[in-house]
């Protein structure tokens, strides 16, 4: 606990000794910033100066004090505003929350290790996935293409069975126009002989 007016310590107990290092003796009448971590220093002096002018301030916040040591250390700081010899005082109970700071400063670090392999863990996955579509699309395109070459394969053959069709076709026609035009030869050869054969005979009758 110490007690402050005007920006001086005019009381501390046992608990801030143990907490900065300082004897009583070297913390009376001194400033409170002080004591007071240099980055927290405006902080604390503006809400102190607000809390004395009954403004509506965090009566619990933390900070951090540097040690006789020169080491920073969290505290936690509960503040009220008391009449010390009719004057107005403010009261802070001092409480080391160093080990709880230390503990949340692990769980973020934790976190944000977490975080990291998580958003590594994603991007792979995305990057994994992105080559996946990649290579389904490359099949489809694949696949495609093996459809329209066998579509004109299929055609290819069509056309040359056609082709053969009609082929056959006009060898049929042409070996029965043969056939055809060897029997009229013969049908007119015959007919040329008969009466040939009969003027032969006739005229042998001579």
């Amino acid at each position: 606990i110490i007690i402050i007016r005007d920006g001086t310590i005019i009381f501390s107990n046992a608990s801030m000794h143990h907490l900065s290092g300082f004897t009583l003796a070297e913390v009376a009448g001194r400033s409170y910033l002080d004591f007071v971590h240099p980055e927290d220093r405006a902080m604390v002096a503006e809400r102190h100066r607000q809390r004395l002018l009954g403004q509506d301030v965090p009566s619990v916040y933390d900070l951090r004090i540097v040690t006789k040591e020169g080491r920073p250390r969290w505290i936690q700081v509960s503040t009220t505003i008391i009449d010390w010899e009719g004057a107005p005082a403010q009261v802070a109970l001092l409480t080391d929350i160093e080990a709880r700071k230390r503990a949340e400063e692990s769980l973020q670090h934790l976190l944000a290790r977490q975080e990291t392999l998580i958003w590594e863990r994603t991007k792979s996955l995305q990057e994994t996935n992105a080559r996946l579509e990649e290579e389904v699309e490359e099949r489809s395109r694949a696949e495609e293409n093996l459809r329209r070459l066998n579509e004109s394969l299929l055609q290819e053959v069509e056309a040359h069975r056609q082709a053969t069709d009609r082929l056959e076709e006009a060898k049929r026609r042409a070996l029965e126009s043969s056939r055809a035009k060897s029997l009229f030869l013969a049908r007119m050869s015959h007919e040329m002989r008969t009466p040939l054969n009969s003027i032969t005979n006739a005229m042998g009758s001579l």
